[in-house]
């Protein structure tokens, strides 16, 4: 705790409460409160400053290798599967792949990939 008239601010500890704190500004006392983190917040700060949902690990990041190879990372589930079109389900969208030839080389609940030879890729907003 600092000394309140050389302009420091001083804090009561009493998280629970709020924790309060005075400012001292040319002979007077300004009470400033804080408000308690809530849920949420990081997500807040983080959208604020436009940090991608994938860095945040909550979002799809899709990874194409010219038109032979995709990658899909974070992906919500396959919803159609043809050698013409794949349809999965990311957070926010739909996205279709469009091509010839397309089989699904692997998957797991995280990750997919895609082969073949790729010549469309669209998104569907949910």
């Amino acid at each position: 705790m600092k000394n309140a008239s050389e302009g420091h601010i001083v804090s009561d500890d009493k998280p629970e409460s709020g924790n309060r704190k005075v400012r001292k500004k040319k002979g007077k006392a300004i009470k400033v409160s804080r408000v308690p983190l809530r849920e949420g917040k990081i997500e807040d700060t983080m959208s604020a400053l436009s940090i991608p949902d994938e860095v945040l690990g909550k979002g799809t990041l899709m990874t194409v290798l010219g038109q032979r190879e995709l990658t899909v990372d974070g992906h919500g589930g396959i919803l159609a599967y043809e050698t013409e079109c794949i349809r999965i389900r990311t957070g926010r969208a739909i996205v279709s792949v469009g091509g010839k030839h397309l089989v699904i080389d692997y998957y797991n609940d995280e990750e997919l990939k895609i082969v073949g030879f790729i010549d469309q890729i669209s998104w569907e907003n949910r």
